[in-house]
């Protein structure tokens, strides 16, 4: 979990530094809620990698079977 965290952020300051050096101010606010996102994708899966996915559920909602 640590790991995770620690390589999110680590690409995340590497790829906000060059955004910031071409002036990107709106894809740097993308790629934050992004990283976010992922962080919080990756920890729910590795909090319970057993429990029901993510697709699962989208696929509950829409009347899908998996």
């Amino acid at each position: 979990m640590i790991y995770l965290i620690i390589l999110v952020i680590i690409l995340s300051f590497i790829e906000i530094k060059r955004m910031e050096e071409k002036q990107q101010k709106k894809e740097i606010v993308v790629y934050l809620g992004l990283a976010v996102i992922g962080l919080a994708l990756g920890f729910l899966y590795l909090s319970n990698p057993y429990r029901t996915s993510l697709a699962q559920h989208i696929l509950s909602l829409i009347g899908q079977e998996f």
